[in-house]
């Protein structure tokens, strides 16, 4: 019975789905896709998507670059929205529109798909590839400013037209150089108003440049997408650039050059952009050479030497030595190392005045190191120099002596040289005025007075306590040349009864003092000093001189000084400072030559010495600081007051001391509690259950700021699991 009643039902099923309609493959339908015309890259494309549905479905729209197949469904991609609408049609016939905006050419695929949702197979597909074409963009022939100059501004017009909104590049390449097939990797002008943003529609951007060289500069101008993007359209401009205009004019030159004054050229001339202008003096009838460069010009009077653009004059001076003809070059040059663009060549004929010496008053002989004035009665056609020289080396001329210039006026003056002489058997004074016709010299016989020097200070058994005797004597003469003076000072014993080995100063018998500043006038007090100070002891001194003229050898009585024994100086450089475990620490500060030493260092409580340190040291030259670390323990209670008192002494016995302010010992700081956290960390708190399970030894409290704890919680910081923990503290979260 069971397999018939089996039977029947089965036949029921199928009688009740024959009986139900099947939907007809037409009933779900995609129309072909209407789309606007002319398609065009960055301008907005319309598309109509028509057809019909047996019932309410969605229409989904991709949009694919390319001409790439469409994918089986619209599952994972992002369809277009309908401006108008939605995107749910059906049952019926439906009608929906859609836009996009192409960034590229080129074929472009849309896909079309009905589906009962996102996530449903389509029950209708369809596939159209749009064709999309590049806007259309142009650049007009340039237009450029009239007569293009060298270092003048040349104003540059762009004109053209582009379908869409696309970047103009306008690049300046001096030469005739081919344009670079895109703008990329080079820099472009600025317009002068507006931006480089040219279109949809017809545009006019102006640009400038200045050519800094003549010839030919090349713009390149581009329209394009983008910097990176491969040009629309292009464009290329050759520009002939001129040389600016330049003169120089005749020059013009002073009356009467004449050799020794000042002689005044002007230059003048005129150029069409701003220039330099290089004015060179040549000695003689030489030839100008071909420019400017590697010679020295002459300076203006007044401005400077940048001329133009317009006409120009500039003042030069030159003196001449020479009476014969002098040249001058002028260039106007763009810079020092530029070919000219003017040149003018200048003949000046220099003269020599006409002028006379005629010496009185001069003697015949003089002792050394005394001054006397001469008398010189000038006479000269301009206003020139007086040169003078002495030689006191016995020679009848002064050649290779450095003469004495002074100025004379135009006319007959009177000049008076004044003169110390020294030693030498004879001396030659020479003069001329200078560039003259007529010159004197003359020379006269010397007189020599013999050197004698004799000893000022310190007197006989000076006792010398800083180690530094200043030793000096005087010159009982009025000699006022160097002649060599030695000082020999000699240490009779030292402390162990041993002879110590001389000491020798040098020094020069031309010294200057604060009354002759310069030097060698008459100085009647010299003196030396050692560089380091004297060991302690008794020292004889005395002065011994050679005379280089004559090489007499002299000296004077000898003295004694007395360096006494040093004693340190010694002082406390820092108080005692106490640690957790009583250590102390003490600075001491001596100096003033001290040899081998011992320093001890003691603390006193009361009466009580409590600590004392000894340290051993070699020699002390300069200012020491010697650090002593002692134990207190617990010979110093906290509240107590420890005076400290260091001790140096020397070899010799000699000991310095010195005493402290007294210092306190402070009792040991209580550690400071550890701040509670704020209640709203409660839940951060490491080991909570809502921090993420951290097994840590960390708290808020211990940590005492925010905590970023993307890369991990092991302390439970962080109580809500957003990444940062113990919030309540101030920012920004950082690591542990």
């Amino acid at each position: 019975m069971r397999p018939r009643l089996l039977l029947r039902a089965l036949l029921v099923v199928i009688a009740v789905i024959a009986i139900i309609p099947t939907a007809a493959s037409g009933a779900t339908v995609i129309d072909p896709l209407v789309i606007s015309s002319d398609p065009t890259e960055d301008e907005l494309v319309t598309l109509q998507v028509s057809g019909s549905s047996d019932t309410a479905r969605t229409l989904y729209v991709l949009h694919l670059t390319g001409t790439a197949a469409c994918p089986s469904s619209q599952t994972g991609y992002t369809a277009l929205v309908p401006p108008a609408g939605s995107s749910t049609v059906g049952p019926g016939t439906y009608t929906r529109t859609y836009e996009f905006t192409p960034t590229s050419a080129g074929d472009h695929t849309i896909c079309l798909y009905l589906s009962d949702g996102y996530y449903s197979t389509p029950t209708a597909t369809r596939r159209t590839v749009i064709p999309v074409r590049l806007p259309a963009t142009s650049i007009d022939p340039m237009n450029v400013s009239a007569d293009p100059t060298e270092d003048e501004q040349v104003t540059l017009t762009v004109t053209g037209s582009s379908e869409a909104a696309r970047t103009l590049y306008v690049l300046h390449l001096t030469g005739t150089a081919t344009c670079p097939s895109s703008q990329t990797g080079y820099s472009a002008l600025t317009p002068t108003t507006g931006t480089s943003n040219v279109g949809p529609g017809a545009y006019t951007r102006t640009y400038e440049f200045t050519p800094t060289n003549a010839g030919d500069h090349t713009i390149c101008s581009y329209v394009s997408e983008g910097y990176y993007d491969t040009p629309l359209a292009t464009r290329r401009t050759v520009i002939p650039v001129r040389l600016p205009a330049t003169s120089i004019d005749p020059m013009n030159v002073s009356a009467d050059p004449t050799a020794g004054e000042p002689v005044t050229v002007t230059i003048t001339g005129s150029s069409e952009a701003a220039r330099t202008l290089y004015v060179l003096h040549v000695a003689g009838t030489a030839t100008c050479p071909s420019s400017q460069t590697g010679y020295s010009a002459l300076a203006p009077r007044t401005g400077s030497s940048a001329v133009g653009p317009g006409a120009f004059a500039r003042s030069y001076e030159f003196t001449s030595a020479a009476t014969e003809n002098q040249t001058i070059c002028a260039y106007v040059s763009e810079g020092y190392y530029d070919a000219p663009l003017a040149t003018r060549t200048g003949s000046v004929a220099v003269s020599l005045p006409r002028a006379s010496v005629t010496p009185s008053g001069v003697s015949a002989a003089y002792r050394a190191g005394e001054t006397r004035d001469m008398q010189l009665t000038v006479s000269s056609q301009h206003a020139s120099s007086l040169a003078y020289r002495v030689t006191a080396s016995g020679s009848a001329t002064c050649a290779g002596t450095k003469p004495t210039v002074v100025p004379v006026p135009a006319g007959a003056s009177t000049q008076v040289i004044s003169h110390t002489f020294g030693r030498s058997a004879y001396t030659t004074i020479c003069w001329s005025v200078a560039g003259a016709v007529s010159s004197a010299t003359s020379s006269v016989r010397l007189e020599r007075v013999a050197a004698a020097f004799s000893l000022v200070t310190p007197a006989d058994k000076t006792v010398i306590r800083n180690g530094r005797p200043v030793l000096v004597w005087s010159d009982d003469t009025d000699v006022a040349i160097p002649t060599r003076v030695t000082v020999a000072t000699h240490q009779e014993h030292d402390a162990t009864g041993a002879l110590a080995a001389p000491l020798v100063l040098t020094t020069s018998g031309c010294v200057a003092d604060k009354h002759e500043p310069s030097g060698c006038s008459p100085i009647k007090l010299l003196t030396t000093t050692p560089a380091s100070p004297l060991a302690a002891g008794t020292y004889y001194w005395t002065v011994s001189w050679r005379d280089p003229t004559t090489g007499a050898i002299g000296h004077t009585a000898t003295r004694r000084f007395i360096v006494p024994p040093k004693r340190a100086i010694v002082a406390i450089a820092a108080v005692i400072s106490r640690t957790r475990d009583r250590n102390a620490v003490v600075r001491v500060r001596y100096h003033d030559n001290v040899d081998r030493h011992r320093l001890v260092v003691s603390g006193y409580v009361g009466r009580r010495r409590v600590f004392t340190r000894s340290v051993v040291a070699g020699a002390v030259t300069t200012v020491t600081t010697r650090v002593v670390r002692v134990r207190l323990g617990g010979a110093v209670a906290d509240g107590q007051h420890v005076r400290l008192v260091a001790t140096v002494s020397d070899r010799r016995g000699h000991a310095s001391r010195t005493s402290a302010t007294v210092v306190p010992i402070l009792p040991k700081p209580k550690p400071r509690p550890r701040p509670t956290p704020p209640a709203s960390d409660v839940g951060d708190v490491g080991g909570g259950s809502s921090g993420g399970g951290g097994s840590g030894d960390l708290n808020c409290s211990d940590v005492g700021h925010q905590v970023d704890t993307s890369n991990g919680d092991p302390n439970g910081l962080d109580g809500d699991n957003d990444g940062v923990g113990c919030e309540s503290y101030p920012g920004p979260p950082t690591s542990i």
